[in-house]
């Protein structure tokens, strides 16, 4: 496997980065509004198993926050979990895209370049050694080619102009 950090590419960290699940941009999934798309992917796990700790999750003041209270109770998380992650982080991204222009232009914007989530999660980022499968730089990538080839997501505003025109 290549190693994606010898490579020019879009970086996913950062709070002022709006494609970074870390950045201060609510989302709405699940019926919940989440402070960070992070908070959101964080509580996911926790949606059907314990709903005290979603909505902790939920609540927690900074994505850093969240994720320490998800790590707490990471062993309650079912096996099943594990299978539908992706679809889930998928559905959380695809979410933050539709309900935010600036996340959407921020896609674009990164042309055709490689997403990496450059942090030392081998499955979700790039690993220590860039090496690592970044899944969440993947799912960033199929939504902007998705974005590109569709026009899609479109925001309540744009799918409104365009059924009027």
């Amino acid at each position: 496997m290549k190693n994606v950090l010898d490579t020019r590419y879009v970086s996913m960290k950062g709070y002022e980065n709006p494609i970074s699940h870390f950045a201060p941009i609510p989302v709405v999934w699940h019926d919940g509004k989440f402070h960070t798309s992070e908070h959101a992917c964080r509580a996911a796990p926790f949606i059907n198993v314990a709903p005290k700790v979603f909505e902790k999750i939920r609540n927690a003041q900074t994505p850093i926050e969240s994720i320490e209270i998800a790590d707490m109770y990471k062993h309650i998380i079912p096996p099943s979990w594990h299978q539908r992650k992706r679809r889930v982080v998928m559905e959380i991204s695809l979410a933050k895209l539709e309900q935010h222009k600036e996340v959407r232009n921020a896609l674009l914007a990164s042309g055709d370049l490689p997403i990496v989530l450059d942090t030392s999660n081998r499955y979700w980022g790039a690993g220590r050694n860039g090496r690592g499968l970044n899944v969440a730089g993947k799912i960033m990538e199929f939504l902007r080619d998705e974005l590109i080839r569709n026009r899609y997501p479109l925001s309540q505003e744009e799918r409104f102009v365009e059924e009027s025109n």
